[in-house]
C-alpha cells in the first residue's frame, strides 16, 4: 500500500524505477559469471521470472517467504544469473509456532536485525 511519505513510496514502489529497467540495468553491468538478489511482493515473481528470460537470465535460485505456516506467502527472494543452473526453491517461514524467529530466518537476515 501506499504510504502518506513520499520518500517511502519510492523506497517501496517502483514507481521510478520499473522492474524492467532495474533489469536492463542488471544486464548492462553484471559479469558473465555474477549473480544478482531480487526481493519481490510474491504477486510479483512472476513478472519478474518472464520478464528476466527476456534478458537472458536464469533463475537459479527461489525463496519464498510467509510469516509463518499458517500464513501465505507474502514475498520472494529471487538469485538469478547469466549462467543457467537448475533452479532450486525452498520456503523461509519467519516465525514459528510460537512466535519465535526460526533459525532459518536468523541465518539469513542476523546481520541485519540489531536485535535477532
Amino acid at each position: 500500500l501506499l504510504s502518506p511519505a513520499e520518500e517511502k513510496n519510492t523506497a517501496r514502489h517502483d514507481r521510478t524505477l520499473t522492474l524492467a529497467q532495474l533489469l536492463s540495468s542488471i544486464d548492462a553491468f553484471l559479469a558473465e559469471e555474477g549473480t544478482f538478489w531480487v526481493l519481490l511482493p510474491f504477486h510479483r515473481i512472476g513478472y519478474f521470472e518472464k520478464e528476466s528470460e527476456k534478458y537472458g537470465f536464469h533463475l537459479i535460485q527461489k525463496i519464498l517467504v510467509r510469516h509463518s505456516a499458517g500464513h501465505p506467502y507474502t514475498r520472494g527472494i529471487l538469485v538469478l544469473s547469466k549462467k543457467y543452473s537448475p533452479t532450486q526453491t525452498t520456503c523461509l517461514e519467519i516465525n514459528d509456532a510460537n512466535g519465535f524467529y526460526t533459525p532459518a530466518f536468523i541465518a539469513l537476515m542476523g546481520r541485519y536485525y540489531l536485535n535477532l
